[in-house]
């Protein structure tokens, strides 16, 4: 028998407030948004599923606020594609080195110290998951790999 799962994050149920470097979501929201997304792929039939990740900011900035050594505050631009194309893209509101160089850049958290003393809090997370879901599907934990974050950050 084929098994079902999902890959990456879930949709949230609400439109989220604006998350962009900045935490908006409380431990019980997050645990909230847990329990929905769990329920909804639980009543789908999926077989493997996920926390659904929408407490997270985005899949990297999550990280990047909540460890020791990374600095959030004095962000960098780092230049992602160099000449690729912003024809009929409004530029009005970009970064003044994308509107310079064109292509896509943004301003990265960066790394000052050794990174230490996480504060994910993931495992309360998980196990909401894993109590929402019971037996009815298997939880797997996602998180952000170290060449993504490593991508968008500075050091």
């Amino acid at each position: 028998m084929l098994k079902t799962t999902t890959v990456g994050s879930y949709p949230r149920k609400n439109k989220p407030k604006d998350t962009l470097r900045k935490p908006t979501v409380s431990e019980e929201e997050a645990l909230e948004m847990v329990q929905w997304a769990v329920e909804d792929q639980c009543n789908i039939g999926l077989d493997y599923i996920t926390d659904g990740e929408a407490y997270r900011e985005n899949m990297y900035w999550f990280y990047q606020l909540r460890v020791d050594g990374v600095d959030s505050e004095n962000k960098k631009y780092k230049q992602f594609t160099l000449g690729g194309s912003t024809e009929n893209v409004d530029l009005s509101k970009a970064h003044p080195l994308v509107k310079e160089k064109g292509g896509f850049g943004i301003e990265c958290a960066v790394v000052s110290d050794e990174i230490k003393n996480q504060k994910w809090n993931l495992t309360s997370k998980w196990k909401k998951a894993q109590d929402t879901a019971g037996s009815k599907a298997i939880v797997k934990q996602t998180i952000t790999g170290p060449h993504m974050l490593s991508r968008f950050s500075v050091n």
